[in-house]
């Protein structure tokens, strides 16, 4: 649970535990907690799968969640951000220098999805089913990374909203001109003693997050 040397609003002597994917504490929470500082809470995360963040959080006495599921209904929530879906493919694959991809021209290609329990491939599921189409054939993972590893190979496009590694090249997934897009929350209890830090460090993380490289903005209808 949060520790405060001097009162719940004193964000710099505050301590939270945060339970997010592993890949959302690699490409966010860690990166905002370097870029703030000494100003910044001390920041301790621990791992879960996007669909059990919440619950985790629970068990464990963790302050807050943050997931691409949404909270429980009697959670205190905000919607971070928009985190747009990429093809992750290797340069000198056919889409390896273009900047985005219609899912229509996509799924011609061999794919590395993730598996079902995956918030990213729920999102891509339901653009495929309302676009009626189908890959033409796709290899399924269950982490995220090592599907990054096997694109690098050459075997299919990754779709993830990871950050690019093993030289590969992100390729914006469009749905008639528009980016494919997963929503990203912070989940807490509303009765928690320190609930006004952390809403102000939700807000400073909420602020900060459209800097990284495909994240939007959060579109004003559904903030």
């Amino acid at each position: 649970m949060a520790r405060t040397a001097l009162g719940a609003d004193r964000l710099r002597e505050t301590q939270f535990t945060v339970v997010a994917p592993f890949a959302t504490i690699l490409r966010t929470l860690a990166p905002f907690t370097a870029e703030r500082g000494s100003s910044h809470p001390i920041i301790d995360a621990v791992e879960a799968s996007p669909a059990v963040v919440f619950e985790r959080a629970v068990e464990i006495g963790a302050d807050l969640g943050v997931s691409t599921v949404p909270p429980p209904a009697r959670w205190s929530d905000r919607l971070l951000c928009e985190v747009g879906l990429s093809a992750h493919v290797p340069p000198d694959h056919p889409l390896g220098g273009r900047g985005e991809v219609e899912m229509s021209e996509l799924v011609r290609h061999p794919l590395v999805l993730m598996d079902r329990t995956n918030a990213a491939r729920t999102v891509f599921d339901d653009a495929l089913a309302a676009e009626r189409l189908e890959p033409a054939s796709a290899i399924e993972m269950a982490s995220s990374f090592m599907a990054q590893g096997v694109a690098a190979t050459g075997r299919g496009a990754a779709i993830l909203t990871n950050a690019a590694v093993f030289g590969l090249r992100p390729v914006r997934i469009m749905q008639r001109g528009k980016r494919v897009r997963m929503r990203l929350y912070a989940g807490w209890d509303p009765s928690h003693y320190a609930v006004r830090a952390i809403e102000r460090w939700v807000d400073d993380f909420a602020d900060w997050l459209p800097t990284i490289p495909d994240i939007g903005e959060v579109d004003d209808a559904s903030a």
